[in-house]
């Protein structure tokens, strides 16, 4: 059982609100600037999940207390109309590239987004060992390989658009 006030949790709790608010707020700005905040903001959500203590559980349903916002889907496919390749899930080299996924990062943007504001409704339900048990258990198992993937792409985009301004900002 952990306690709400466990900083562990609370610094959890401060990155998932971050990420939020920044994906909430994102559109209409410099997008290399953009993803460059996503992805520290995604850095700092997975340290704090790894930081989270293994956890179970009640036996109640909280999910059936629990409203949670949803990501506007359509304002992210606008702002973030990129995709990417998925690596692979396990360590091994692929044989063939069809087997590689293509995703559109909009979406996974979203599904972490969903992910945290129902970990985040759960928390504003009291069923803290709950929230806790799907942040750190919903990180290893499900959204945290979306973050890693995301980041991944974030980064690329970053690094991208930072050496195509430094290319033309050099003298001819």
């Amino acid at each position: 059982m952990i306690d709400s006030n466990d900083p562990t949790w609370q610094a959890f709790l401060a990155a998932a609100k971050d990420y939020i608010e920044l994906l909430d707020k994102s559109g209409g700005s410099n997008l290399a600037e953009v993803c460059a905040e996503l992805h520290r903001s995604l850095l700092e959500l997975q340290m704090a999940a790894l930081d989270l203590p293994e956890g179970t559980g009640d036996n109640e349903d909280p999910a059936m207390v629990t409203e949670a916002k949803r990501a506007d889907r359509a304002k992210l496919a606008q702002t973030f109309a990129m995709r990417y390749v998925m690596s692979e899930q396990v360590l091994v080299i692929p044989t063939a590239l069809e087997s590689a996924e293509v995703r559109e990062l909009s979406g996974d943007l979203a599904d972490i987004y969903d992910a945290l504001q129902d970990i985040l409704a759960l928390n504003d339900a009291r069923y803290f060992d709950d929230a806790v048990w799907q942040a750190r258990g919903g990180y290893i198992e499900d959204w945290g390989y979306l973050v890693v993937s995301v980041q991944a792409a974030l980064w690329k985009f970053v690094a991208e658009a930072t050496i195509d301004a430094e290319e033309q900002n050099l003298p001819s």
